[in-house]
């Protein structure tokens, strides 16, 4: 992962290698895009809410029990 300065703000480059796999994987694998995506657009989200309050390591709402 590299963070960028830009004229408009920041920019992140992030680079994956999968360097094997197996059958029983290929879901797994098949949606880490996606998952990355949901990521980056929750991140995006956090960052351009500036009446939210809430500081950004306090946003996980995946379940602990």
């Amino acid at each position: 992962m590299e963070l960028r300065p830009t004229g408009a703000g920041t920019e992140l480059d992030v680079r994956w290698r999968i360097a094997d796999s197996t059958v029983d994987a290929a879901d797994f694998i098949a949606g880490i895009e996606i998952g990355f995506g949901q990521s980056l657009d929750k991140l995006t989200s956090i960052l351009t809410d500036d009446t939210s309050g809430a500081e950004p390591f306090d946003t996980d709402t995946r379940s602990t029990e």
